[in-house]
Formats: C-alpha cells, sequence, structure tokens
C-alpha cells in the first residue's frame, strides 16, 4: 500500500511538471506563430499609409484593370501623377486618405479617379480595391482576404512582376 501511494505521489509531480512545461510550450509555440503571422501581415496585406507613401510615392508603377486593360503611372513625391493608357496621358494629383491613395485628375480629360484600398500580394504585387463610387464593383472582405475581384493590379516595370496572370472574381 504504501508503495502505491508513493508511485501516485510521485506520478502526480511529474503530471504537474509535465503541465507546467506544456503551458511553456504553448506560450513558446504561440509565440513563435504569432511573430510568423505578424511578420506576414506586415509583408502582405493591407498596407497602412506610411507604407503606401514609402512604396508608391516616387516610383513609376505598370499594371492592369480586371478587364485586361494596362497602364502606367508615375507616382510623384511631391502628389503629382503621371497616368498612362493607350497611347493617352493624364496628369492628375494623388493623396493618401487615411491609409487610402486617392487619385483626382482634371474634370475635361474625361478620366476619374478615385480612392483605393492597397493590399501587397508578393515581392512585387499589388492589388488595388475601389472604395468609390467609380463604375469597379465593391469586394467583399473575404475577396480581398484571398487577392480576388480587385478594381487594378500593379507592379514595379523594372522587376519581374510575382502577380498571378488571372484575376479570380
Amino acid at each position: 500500500m504504501v508503495f502505491v501511494l508513493t508511485v501516485f505521489v510521485n506520478m502526480r509531480g511529474v503530471l504537474a511538471r509535465m503541465k507546467k512545461m506544456s503551458n511553456w510550450v504553448a506560450v513558446f509555440v504561440s509565440l513563435i506563430t504569432g511573430s510568423q503571422m505578424a511578420s506576414a501581415q506586415q509583408n502582405n496585406g493591407l498596407l497602412s499609409a506610411p507604407q503606401v507613401r514609402a512604396l508608391f510615392f516616387g516610383q513609376t508603377m505598370t499594371g492592369e484593370y480586371s478587364d485586361g486593360q494596362s497602364w502606367a503611372e508615375q507616382f510623384g513625391r511631391d502628389g503629382n501623377t503621371r497616368y498612362s493608357q493607350n497611347g493617352q496621358v493624364f496628369h492628375g494629383k494623388m493623396k493618401l486618405q487615411g491609409s487610402n491613395i486617392c487619385f483626382e485628375y482634371a474634370p475635361d480629360t474625361g478620366f476619374t479617379g478615385g480612392c483605393f484600398e492597397v493590399w501587397k500580394r508578393g515581392a512585387n504585387c499589388f492589388d488595388f480595391y475601389s472604395t468609390t463610387v467609380d463604375g469597379f464593383a465593391a469586394a467583399t472582405a473575404s475577396q480581398k482576404h484571398f487577392g480576388q475581384a480587385w478594381s487594378a493590379r500593379a507592379w514595379y516595370p523594372d522587376r519581374k512582376s510575382t502577380c498571378t496572370t488571372d484575376q479570380i472574381s
């Protein structure tokens, strides 16, 4: 009987130590996966205003609309833009409104701008989701999360695009 009681007490101590260790393992695993998820969110996903400014202002981007039409735009550090499509050039202005990037062009051009959320999709791929009523269908939160139903897509022309070749709507 004493032997059984001793084994029981010792087992209880072992189990208690294992439980403490498993709690530490759980904390350790959550720290690792949490930091990996945070890192992934910093590298891909919805961009903040400072990220949009750092990645676009002072750059030239090439892109396409969801219907396949190509475009290019020079984003000046001062907020001026030079947009080109089908041989036409439009000068405009851009500004940050919250985390959205907004474009405005002279009314006499017949070319409209709009505001967009920008999502980074890879090393050289950015999806633009319209936040204004401008002819683009509004994407759902789920579509944005999975990179679907974007209004426009862009990449740096001097590097290989990492965008997928087709849009999933």
